[in-house]
């Protein structure tokens, strides 16, 4: 959490990779890279829940598309 708050406060680009939801990192299906900035980090953690966290970003430069 740490990381990506410095990230965030110093204006940072880091390093993103994604896929679709419904087929994920699968042989033959596309992935997508990239750089973006932190815009707004959101962490709910209530005593002896499971914690989650969420995170906007805003991408610097075009996006990469290759097969996994």
């Amino acid at each position: 959490m740490s990381d990506l708050f410095t990230a965030m406060t110093s204006r940072t680009p880091i390093t993103v990779k994604f896929a679709k939801a419904d087929t994920g990192f699968a042989a033959g299906v596309p992935s997508f890279s990239g750089s973006a900035l932190i815009t707004s980090l959101n962490i709910q953690a209530d005593n002896n829940e499971v914690a989650s966290l969420s995170v906007s970003l805003t991408g610097t430069g075009a996006l990469t598309q290759t097969l996994v």
